[in-house]
């Protein structure tokens, strides 16, 4: 957590769109106290559980929840955080590996993949569909 920070847990309906619970910090205790008040009747008819990848409220699902781990639903910004994380990272070892053999065609090219085609320039639009028609590690990533 960043300094100055405070996180706390928040509990959503999202179908109601209403707040039903908010704990302090961001700890497995937080989430189970909210869950351990629920009705089992209320438990058994939870259909899905959307959240972040914290493993803390992972932890609290699987403890207090019957099924959590069929019901538990990634949010999509924390999925693709991931999975662009990963794509980097082997950019990263495949610019490292063609500037050995005096390749550049990878530099500047980290953010071509993250930025919107319409708002490219014309020389980057040239690079980016040159990157496009090569065979890259990085493209299949």
């Amino acid at each position: 957590m960043a300094k100055g920070h405070r996180c706390m847990t928040l509990v959503c309906d999202l179908e109601e769109a209403t707040v039903e619970y908010s704990g302090k910090d961001r700890k497995e205790a937080s989430l189970a106290a909210y869950i351990e008040v629920l009705p089992k009747e209320s438990l058994d008819s939870v259909e899905a559980i959307r959240l972040d990848m914290w493993p803390a409220y992972i932890g609290a699902c699987l403890a207090k929840v019957p099924g959590a781990d069929e019901k538990m639903v990634f949010d999509r910004f924390h999925i693709m955080r991931h999975v662009l994380v990963a794509v980097d990272m082997v950019r990263k070892q495949e610019y490292k590996a063609r500037i050995k053999t005096g390749g550049d065609t990878l530099a500047r090219s980290k953010y071509l993949r993250l930025t919107n085609p319409e708002n490219l320039n014309e020389p980057s639009k040239g690079h980016f569909n040159e990157l496009r028609t090569m065979e890259l590690k990085n493209g299949r990533a």
